[in-house]
């Protein structure tokens, strides 16, 4: 399973129509755009009940997912109230439980169907407070903290996906900035890498196959 969370050059932001319709990625089965935490729920039980084909299943994005089920657990089980859902952290505690549930879905899709999975989130700052030393900024996966809480021990792979600028020795930008894919951690960028990849991974090329 494969977490990808991405900065927010242009480049990395476009949308799945704006790609298939200017051909940089051929033609592509996708389910129609969620609007609700049980349309997700069954999007996820219909390729694991249902006879297909498909061999890969991206979320766009987990923090979105993240945020309807919220919704879904406030609504569902505290009224609609937001103090309520808040009292105690009670709300968050069942939306980590759900989203482990649902999890272990997609772990069943990727075993019993042979799905790979891959979810792509938004990316944050946050200061990483050292305990041994100076706090510093890190690029994280936005969103839900609980859900990132398990999605981080759930995931082989945990890619950020940015781009790789050179800078000259009087700290100014130049050349062409490059897309790149990092798969192990530094002390900026969070990230894992279960399958001994290469720390960074960059496109041969352009469109959905280079990278």
């Amino acid at each position: 399973a494969l977490c990808v969370h991405r900065s927010s050059p242009g480049d990395l932001r476009r949308g799945r129509i704006e790609t298939l319709e200017s051909g940089q990625v051929p033609p592509t089965a996708y389910l129609p755009e969620c609007t609700g935490w049980s349309q997700m729920e069954d999007a996820v039980r219909g390729l694991l009940d249902e006879k297909h084909e498909y061999r890969t299943l991206v979320i766009d994005t987990a923090n979105g997912a993240c945020d309807m089920l919220a919704e879904e657990v406030k609504r569902t089980s505290f009224n609609n109230s937001q103090t309520d859902f808040n009292d105690y952290g009670k709300g968050q505690l069942q939306v980590r439980a759900r989203w482990g549930a649902f999890l272990k879905s997609l772990d069943s899709l990727r075993v019993n169907r042979k799905v790979t999975i891959i979810l792509l989130n938004h990316t944050k700052v946050k200061t990483f407070s050292d305990p041994a030393g100076k706090d510093y900024d890190q690029y994280i996966p936005d969103g839900n903290p609980k859900c990132w809480e398990l999605t981080r021990q759930w995931a082989d792979i945990i890619a950020y996906g940015g781009l790789k600028v050179q800078v000259s020795r009087d700290d100014k930008a130049y050349g062409d900035a490059k897309r790149y894919l990092r798969v192990e951690s530094t002390p900026s960028i969070v990230a894992k890498n279960r399958y001994g990849l290469p720390p960074e991974i960059f496109p041969r090329g352009t469109g959905a196959k280079a990278m």
